[in-house]
């Protein structure tokens, strides 16, 4: 006789022939965590859980890259079951997208906040290089015009802003 195993979920794991019972005549031993119930077939994306009296199907998402429909983050679905309405299967394009009904749509003000920052790291990376070059120039008593260009490019930037 067939039995077939779950695991502590009751998701199916395995068969295996059933033991003849040592102390009575056609009698089969089952053991914990196994019935003699077939499990049902299901279709791709699902998998069977004894519920204690039947094989049902449930669907499993196992394994799923899903996105936080709050911040983007990405996390690796574990559970049996639906995804959560609180994820998605759809990236997130960007940092300035946000969840909108069923789908990630830009944010104009957080572009123009991302926009405002990107500006200033170039305005700080520029600042960075004026120091150590004047320095250098006040040492040996050099102009070359870089400081004048370096700094009109800085006003370029801030005007942006």
């Amino acid at each position: 006789m067939k039995i077939y195993h779950y695991d502590d979920d009751g998701i199916f794991t395995h068969e295996s022939e059933a033991r003849k019972s040592p102390l009575e005549n056609d009698v089969f031993l089952i053991p914990a965590k196994a019935t003699d119930l077939e499990p049902i077939q299901v279709e791709d994306g699902q998998v069977q859980i004894w519920d204690g009296e039947n094989w049902i199907a449930t669907e499993d998402n196992r394994g799923t890259e899903v996105y936080s429909k709050e911040n983007g983050s990405v996390i690796i679905f574990s559970a049996i079951g639906p995804i959560p309405d609180t994820y998605t299967t759809e990236e997130r394009p960007s940092a300035a997208h946000i969840w909108v009904d069923d789908a990630w749509l830009i944010d104009e003000e957080r572009q123009a906040e991302i926009d405002r920052m990107a500006i200033l790291e170039q305005i700080h990376l520029l600042e960075m290089q004026q120091t150590p070059r004047r320095l250098r120039d006040a040492v040996l008593g050099l102009d070359d015009g870089w400081l004048a260009d370096l700094e009109e490019e800085i006003e370029t930037l801030r005007a942006q802003l």
